[in-house]
Order: structure tokens, then sequence, then C-alpha cells
């Protein structure tokens, strides 16, 4: 594992565990094709605004907002 790759699983302990659970590997994995082979030695770390958007989803799910049908107004 990955400097990079452990840090992104690090970030992703923001989100539950049951959804952690299910998705985990999956986001790795996107995350990681984003930066392809980053070696360690240029310390690689996840952007602000990734660590931003993992956050923002995890109080989503916590609020019961996250994978509810889209509200329309009329």
């Amino acid at each position: 594992m990955t400097l990079l790759e452990q840090r992104y699983r690090s970030v992703l302990r923001l989100l539950p565990a049951s959804y952690r659970a299910e998705r985990e590997e999956e986001m790795v994995d996107a995350f990681m094709e984003m930066y392809g082979d980053a070696p360690d030695e240029i310390n690689p770390r996840p952007p602000w605004s990734e660590i931003a958007s993992v956050l923002a989803l995890s109080v989503r799910i916590r609020l019961g907002a996250a994978g509810s049908a889209p509200r329309f107004l009329a």
C-alpha cells in the first residue's frame, strides 16, 4: 500500500463504517486513478478539495440526505 493510498483511507474514515464497508475500495480506486503511481518520495497528499468533499458526503449521510430521492419544488 502506498503512502497516498494510506492517506486516502484515513480520509475515508470520516464516513460511517457501514458506508465505508460497501464503497471504500471503489472510492480508493477512483482516487488513485487520478494520480497514477505517485511515488512516496514526493510525499503525496489528498487535495483539500477532496477531503472537503468526503467530509460533506459524511455529513449528508449522517443527516440522511445522501441517496434519497431529489426534492423538486413546485
